[in-house]
């Protein structure tokens, strides 16, 4: 009995022994770049081994493919010319394993090719986007020395250190970060490390790009209706008080209003698109109501209202809150005067659907002089 147990702990040291080797070997092949090599080596470590070492290989053996693959992606973009993405993948294998002397290599290949070909080093960035905003490359300079990284994240890799002062071309946004050419190179940098002016701030953010794009359409659908800031307003990049602040507009400025999302209004003000909370706008009769979705609505089907109906009318006995919905609580339009003419167009319980100066919304019939042939429209 003694022999066996000395038997077996014989094989269970062997077979221990024997997978450790195969992780040395995978790590040597690992550190050479030969990942086909480390895979082989690590599988076979997590056959045979147990406990931690199985653990070990495991962890190895995936590290090992993620990189093989992020290589065949990499390789892939380089031969299709496609520089900047390559080089985004060469990193990611650098940073997993930095004696990758391949992908080291291979980034030097990339920075060569995208500052010998003409404005290659833009090649992330679309034709279309070139066009708008690299004719006249928006710079900025440094106010202190800047870590330039290969992504948009402090974990990533720091390709150099740009000095204080130093002038760089801004491409693009990512959030707080910002994509910058310097001295042949192309990475990203944080925005405490640049001096952000008015034209950075706004121009090479996506968002401003696609909402410039779309002014002209939009100030033709609502025909460039305008109002005034009665205070300094925060222009943001969405509908939201958590969104970017794309600039801040002085009290007193025009601006074009193209949309209503709720609290906020889409505007258009020095060549850029954003979003205003309503509290910094003089909301006007006009920009109060032909913005919002419900009103374009309701007046694509006036027309067929009015006809179903025979344009029934009838006066407000008293000033009337006119809403966006049949709810109490929904979005005021605007408020009618007493004694003033509305057309009826359909009953809604409590509320009426109704047409007034341009407007269709809904008001409450103690609003309303309740005419008999109101009555037989009552659902």
């Amino acid at each position: 009995m003694k022999r066996l147990v000395i038997i077996l702990f014989a094989i269970v040291a062997a077979i221990a022994a024997n997978s450790q080797n195969y992780i040395q070997d995978g790590d040597r092949c690992f550190d050479n770049s030969d990942y086909d090599c480390a895979i082989t080596h690590y599988n076979n470590a997590f056959k045979y081994a147990t406990g931690k070492d199985k653990q070990i290989a495991e962890i190895k053996l995936t590290r090992a493919k993620w990189c093989a693959d992020h290589i065949k992606t990499a390789n892939q973009a380089f031969a299709a010319k496609n520089y900047s993405a390559a080089k985004d993948e060469y990193q990611k294998v650098l940073d997993s394993n930095p004696k990758d002397n391949y992908a080291q290599s291979q980034i030097g290949k990339c920075n060569k090719a995208t500052i010998t070909e003409p404005n290659s080093y833009q090649s992330s960035v679309s034709k279309k986007e070139t066009t708008n905003w690299n004719n006249n490359p928006t710079t900025s300079t440094l106010k202190t020395e800047g870590k330039l990284r290969s992504s948009d994240s402090p974990y990533s890799n720091i390709i150099k250190y740009i000095p204080k002062g130093a002038k760089v071309e801004v491409l693009e946004n990512k959030g707080s970060y910002w994509k910058v050419y310097y001295d042949g190179k192309i990475g990203y940098l944080n925005e405490v490390y640049l001096n952000i002016t008015e034209k950075i701030s706004t121009s090479p953010r996506a968002e401003n790009k696609r909402a410039v794009e779309s002014t002209s359409t939009n100030n033709n659908r609502y025909n460039a209706i305008t109002t005034t800031l009665k205070m300094q307003g925060k222009l943001r990049s969405s509908d939201s008080p958590y969104s970017n602040i794309i600039k801040y507009i002085p009290k007193g400025a025009k601006v074009e209003v193209l949309e209503n999302k709720g609290d906020y209004w889409k505007i258009y003000y020095d060549g850029k698109t954003g979003y205003l909370n309503e509290l910094y706008l003089n909301i006007t009769e006009n920009t109060s109501t032909l913005p919002r979705e419900e009103n374009k609505r309701a007046l694509e089907s006036t027309s067929k209202n009015n006809n179903r109906y025979n344009a029934i009318t009838t006066t407000l006995k008293m000033q009337g809150k006119l809403r966006s919905s049949d709810s109490p609580h929904s979005s005021i339009i605007e408020y009618i005067p007493k004694g003033a003419r509305v057309e009826v167009l359909e009953n809604k319980g409590d509320y009426w659907k109704i047409y007034y100066d341009g407007k269709t919304g809904y008001l409450n019939e103690m609003y309303l002089n309740i005419k008999n042939t109101m009555t037989l429209m009552r659902k």
